[in-house]
């Protein structure tokens, strides 16, 4: 994983040297829906919660058909748990996430098809628990906030306007094994029996982006 991740900053360093004068830098708004759910033990059906993402952006477009842009969102996802038969409990967390998508694609006059690779980084900054008449907020007792994972993509540019689709791998633990949970009722207690100790939130983006 290391590997990985000093090679893409190989790229990104290797992007900088490029003539400027032959770049050309657009910024705008973005914004979509999040279909995530945290990876699960097989015999658990952990099921998706649509959520939003949100945010600004910057696109670098550079000879050959390549282009930088990177991006920083409010990104919330979530996962539906099951606690039994009839009830699951419901966690969602809002992240500041700052993902950096590599593109290529053909410049075509009317439109610009591209693929993607987007490393990404974010901070969980609220979060809350609800599990049929019971509810937590912002308690991070046993949680790991930091979140890093890799995305892979494909979209289309046609004028100002950008449409995307990507799926995002979420590396790491979603829980923080250095803290300990002495609460046996603690709702972190409660998705550790049907989220793996090893996961994090995954899945889905469909994003609009509007460039100026």
């Amino acid at each position: 994983m290391k590997k990985l991740f000093a090679s893409i900053a190989v790229v990104l360093l290797s992007l900088g040297f490029i003539d400027t004068v032959s770049a050309q830098v657009n910024f705008g708004v973005l914004g979509g829906a999040s279909f995530s759910s945290a990876a699960k033990p097989e015999d658990w059906k952990v099921t998706n919660l649509v959520q939003y993402h949100a945010g600004i952006t910057c696109c670098i477009n550079l000879p050959l058909g390549f282009a930088v842009q990177p991006e920083v969102l409010y990104h919330v996802k979530g996962s539906n748990v099951p606690m039994g038969e009839s009830s699951k409990l419901d966690y969602t967390a809002g992240y500041v996430e700052v993902p950096v998508s590599l593109q290529w694609g053909p410049d075509l006059l009317v439109m610009r098809p591209y693929f993607e690779l987007v490393p990404f980084v974010g901070y969980a900054v609220n979060n809350r628990y609800r599990q049929d008449d019971l509810s937590a907020k912002n308690d991070w007792a046993g949680l790991q906030r930091w979140e890093y994972g890799l995305g892979l993509g494909a979209g289309v540019e046609v004028w100002h306007f950008q449409i995307s689709a990507r799926y995002n791998w979420n590396f790491g633990s979603m829980f923080d094994a250095k803290q300990e949970i002495t609460d046996v009722d603690a709702f972190v207690n409660k998705m550790k029996g049907g989220i793996s100790d090893k996961t994090n939130f995954g899945g889905v983006t469909l994003t609009l982006a509007v460039l100026f």
